[in-house]
């Protein structure tokens, strides 16, 4: 079966050539949670269910030759594995943080430890995915919990052009426009001129100076089935040019796609708080 990542790259090209005919073939979207989440198997086998999650979602980048095999409409995607850019390298070093405190989750055992080891999984190989779909030179998830900054867990991915900010670490503080961001709560793609225009836009605060420059903006909330706003996923500096109307759509649907990844673990542990009779 083709991974995720090559499912939604075949998905966009054939929605931009207007194949709408065949869109059907490449994915049907009522049974993607079931094909490449492994839905199906969270309620018969959680620990089957964890390795369909990591084999077909967190490892993307695996298996790529495979993958050609089993789908020959995928063989460009399978060759960017042979062409990543060395703009696409890590310099961040983002610190991973357990299961900590926040407006759902008051007292954290040993289940929410282990849903927060998994959603950290799936977010620090979004926060790479996404800089590698669209091309830019950084990227970030915040997760921010009922607007509750003082338990945000973010994920930063950084092009060698930001080397200088490898180990930058400052709080989130809900400041300026990425508060203003979830209130939004919608996608929102600016030129650098239009984000500094904006009434939100507050500079980096008491981090100016220190925080990386921005170059454009790209943003979009991620967003339950319910339409909770659980936090947001950004991009600025694109690579080549400004940030493109195709660029936000593909954006959009990769947030709806980690938003799907990320509730699916969040009803897998409160399935598994039902099943030892404590409260979710």
């Amino acid at each position: 079966m083709a991974r995720p990542l090559e499912i939604f790259t075949e998905w966009q090209r054939r929605q931009s050539a207007g194949d709408v005919q065949h869109l059907g073939v490449v994915v049907d979207l009522n049974e993607f949670r079931d094909i490449c989440v492994g839905l199906s198997d969270w309620t018969t086998g959680y620990q089957q269910a964890f390795e369909n999650l990591t084999g077909n979602i967190l490892t993307p980048f695996g298996d790529w030759e495979a993958s050609r095999d089993r789908n020959e409409h995928l063989t460009e995607v399978s060759n960017m594995a042979d062409n990543l850019s060395p703009a696409n390298e890590n310099v961040y070093h983002n610190v991973v943080i357990g299961a900590t405190p926040n407006p759902v989750m008051h007292n954290p055992d040993a289940i929410d430890e282990a849903f927060a080891e998994q959603a950290n999984q799936v977010l620090s190989a979004a926060v790479e995915l996404v800089r590698e779909l669209i091309g830019a030179h950084q990227s970030a998830i915040a997760i921010v919990v009922q607007k509750d900054w003082g338990s945000v867990r973010k994920f930063f991915s950084l092009s060698p052009n930001y080397g200088a900010w490898a180990d930058y670490r400052a709080p989130a503080k809900g400041f300026g426009i990425h508060a203003w961001m979830l209130d939004h709560n919608a996608p929102i793609r600016l030129t650098q001129a239009e984000l500094e225009a904006h009434p939100a836009w507050k500079g980096f605060g008491s981090e100016s100076g220190q925080h990386p420059p921005m170059r454009g903006w790209l943003a979009a909330p991620l967003i339950d089935r319910q339409g909770m706003n659980w936090g947001l996923i950004q991009l600025s500096d694109k690579y080549d040019g400004e940030f493109t109307a195709e660029d936000e759509r593909m954006f959009v649907q990769f947030a709806q796609l980690i938003s799907i990844h990320l509730e699916t673990l969040w009803e897998l542990r409160n399935a598994r708080k039902a099943s030892t009779g404590k409260e979710a």
